[in-house]
């Protein structure tokens, strides 16, 4: 059931990681699979490259976020992430534990 496009490699990588998380390799299953990679193929990402890619993080089906991660790591850029004290004062008023202290000292000096 190897795909033309898919390395014979790769494939047999693909269908190891999914047989250990217990995945089956189903003709729904297939068929499924052959969808997703229809429907995220572009200029950019042919279905070897999203093969190749999946494969390699050991995940046992595609998923649209695959494009986003491979292109952050490329470019160097990290996700934000920003937590509940990483606020900026100037964007999101005070942080929390400015509002804290000032709670805690009665209001501001």
């Amino acid at each position: 059931m190897r795909p033309d496009w898919a390395d014979e490699q790769i494939w047999a990588d693909f269908l190891a990681n999914r047989r250990k998380k217990g995945l089956t390799n189903t003709a729904t299953a297939f068929r499924k699979f052959l969808a997703d990679i229809d429907r995220l193929t572009d200029a950019a990402w042919p279905p070897g490259r999203l093969l190749e890619a999946i494969t390699a993080r050991g995940w046992g089906a595609l998923y649209p976020s695959i494009k986003d991660d491979d292109d952050e790591q490329r470019s160097g850029r990290r996700p934000q992430r920003v937590g509940r004290n990483d606020r900026s004062d100037d964007a999101h008023g005070p942080s929390i534990g400015a509002a804290l202290d000032w709670l805690n000292d009665s209001g501001p000096h």
